[in-house]
């Protein structure tokens, strides 16, 4: 059944309304939203909960049992892979990007580096089984956040968190037990 409005009622409809006389129109069920003829579908991107310092694993390891000695040796490569999580893992270029404008110095998904020092740990002989040392960077960590648009105007938004190396990064020796 279709109910006829007045126009008088439809005209002052027409018109700018207030947020509460908005809120009362609708729960009067004579108002609907109305889409934009034209809607900016640019993306916008948001870095947040920015750390620095933070580590980023590498790929050149040293085991030893409880109470060894263990040593990465000055001229071993090292790799660091840093990560992305979330719904949006396929632009991760875009996100580093956007990261690198934030923290204000190239941020990247992965590095390496041929080593300069020794890195020496005594694997603590309370390890119940063993340990390793390993040959990883200070790194950087962030949440991203990007905000975009389909037709007609409807906003979707997907998240997630970053880790990444610096330019310069510097190699982080860390031990673990197991």
């Amino acid at each position: 059944m279709h109910k006829a409005i007045p126009a008088a009622a439809a005209f002052v409809l027409a018109l700018p309304i207030s947020s509460a006389s908005t809120a009362q129109a609708e729960e009067s069920g004579n108002v609907t939203q109305a889409t934009p003829a034209t809607c900016d579908y640019t993306p916008i991107w948001t870095i947040s909960k920015k750390k620095t310092n933070v580590y980023i694993p590498g790929s050149e390891r040293a085991y030893g049992h409880p109470g060894v000695q263990v040593a990465i040796e000055v001229g071993e490569t090292t790799t660091w892979s840093g990560s992305i999580t979330g719904f949006l893992t396929a632009e991760a270029g875009t996100i580093f990007a956007k990261a690198s404008t934030s923290f204000s110095t190239t941020v990247s998904m992965s590095g390496s580096e041929t080593l300069s020092k020794t890195g020496t740990w005594v694997v603590p002989s309370s390890a119940p089984i063993g340990g390793y040392l390993e040959a990883g960077a200070a790194g950087v960590s962030f949440k991203y956040e990007k905000t975009w648009w389909v037709s007609p105007c409807k906003e979707r938004k997907a998240s997630g968190t970053g880790k990444g190396v610096t330019r310069t990064s510097n190699v982080w020796f860390r031990g673990f037990t197991f």
